[in-house]
């Protein structure tokens, strides 16, 4: 009944509407990755942290409807230019996992200076749990020994965002890292 309906659903649930054969399906979901596409190589031409709120409308797109938890990692050059995305790691419906190395390993191939992580809630809230700040801990430690700055933690809710950094939590995790 929405266009995000239409986007979201699957090809099996599109040819249930009358009128909308194999060939619709395969134009409308060619139309999405050519959007989703151009909007990936549009923000690889500028700088993409300039702010949380950026950030947020970037992924929001190609993370709001997924099933599962997804996390991305962003990595940054000094002038927070994208360097790089890569998908790191895909959990349940509830529970995303991570390896603090793994981030680390990927930012110093890509020899980013800071990095930004982003997942999703697919409960739509996007307030965090309590694996999330201690995820978000974590990998804020790991930065500050390889000096490698983690710039935010952007949980994707459903039409909303939670910034570790805008909370101030990145802060508080730098200051004190225990």
């Amino acid at each position: 009944k929405s266009l995000r309906g239409v986007l979201e659903a699957s090809p099996e649930e599109l040819q249930e509407i009358s009128g909308i054969g194999p060939h619709s399906v395969f134009g409308i979901k060619f139309m999405q990755a050519v959007a989703s596409r151009f909007l990936k190589e549009k923000s690889l031409q500028k700088p993409v942290c300039s702010s949380s709120q950026e950030i947020y409308e970037y992924f929001y797109h190609t993370m709001r409807g997924l099933p599962k938890e997804m996390i991305k990692v962003v990595y940054l050059n000094t002038q927070n230019e994208i360097l790089d995305i890569h998908d790191l790691s895909q959990g349940t419906v509830d529970a995303s996992y991570l390896y603090t190395r793994e981030v680390m390993e990927k930012a110093i191939s890509t020899r980013a200076v800071s990095f930004v992580l982003v997942h999703n809630h697919p409960s739509g809230n996007p307030e965090p749990s309590q694996s999330d700040h201690e995820l978000t801990r974590a990998v804020v430690q790991a930065g500050l020994v390889m000096n490698i700055k983690l710039v935010d933690h952007i949980i994707i809710g459903d039409n909303r965002f939670y910034s570790f950094a805008g909370e101030g939590w990145i802060e508080r995790y730098e200051v004190n890292p225990g």
